[in-house]
This record gives C-alpha cells, structure tokens and sequence, in this order.
C-alpha cells in the first residue's frame, strides 16, 4: 500500500543486506566462504526439499557456515529498528570501498590507493 514510500527500504535494503552479509561472510572465513554459498546451503537444506525456512534457520546456517555468531546483526538490523548506516560503512571499510553519500544514494567505488588484497577483488574475481 506504502511500498512507493518504502522503495529504498525495500529493495535497496535487500541489496545492502546481501552485500553486507557477502562481505561478512568472506571476512569471517578468509575469503574460503561468500554469500553464494550461504545461498547454495540454503537452497539444499530447505529450497530443494520444498522446506520452509525463518530467520532463525538462516542464522544457524550462517553461523554454521562461518562459525562465527551472526545473532548480533540480524537482532539489530534485521529484526531490531537501529539504523543500518554502521554496518553499509563497516562492510565498506572491510571491502576497502570508498563510499560517497548523496542524499539517500550512496556510491562506492574501490580505493584505488590501497596497496592490500580486498574483499573488493575477491567481489569482482581479480
């Protein structure tokens, strides 16, 4: 009914989070692991067995696949109401991405200074 006033929320949020989440799980795991793989994990446990799935089943996943705790995130972020500003800039500081905010859009280019191997490049495949 709102959706045009939620647009950003909606579809850009998705898209962040799935970032955020890629970027997370490369760190967590050195690079071995990345959101394809969560996505894979998922679609074997529940999506190919027609298995319905909640959150709570995609943290263990997460947590299972990084071993690592992602309770935190989803509390605050997914489930919870805190701005998810601090972590768009988190992921981006660990993907060594520069972002520039202009009103409600962000841009992100690589930091083309940095002499260190990224989670950037590893996005990309260099």
């Amino acid at each position: 009914k709102d959706k045009i006033n939620n647009w950003h929320l909606i579809y850009g949020g998705g898209a962040t989070m799935a970032f955020i989440l890629d970027v997370e799980i490369r760190s967590r795991t050195n690079g071995k692991k990345t959101l394809d793989d969560f996505m894979r994990k998922l679609y074997f446990d529940f999506g190919k067995n027609n298995k319905p799935f909640d959150i709570n089943d995609q943290i263990q996943v997460l947590n299972h696949l990084t071993n690592s705790d992602f309770n935190p995130i989803f509390k605050k972020f997914i489930e919870g109401t805190e701005t998810i500003l601090p972590m768009i800039f988190s992921a981006c500081e660990k993907a060594d991405i520069i972002v520039a905010q202009y009103q409600s859009e962000f841009y992100l280019t690589p930091n083309q200074t940095s002499e260190k191997t990224s989670i950037f490049n590893s996005i990309i495949g260099n």
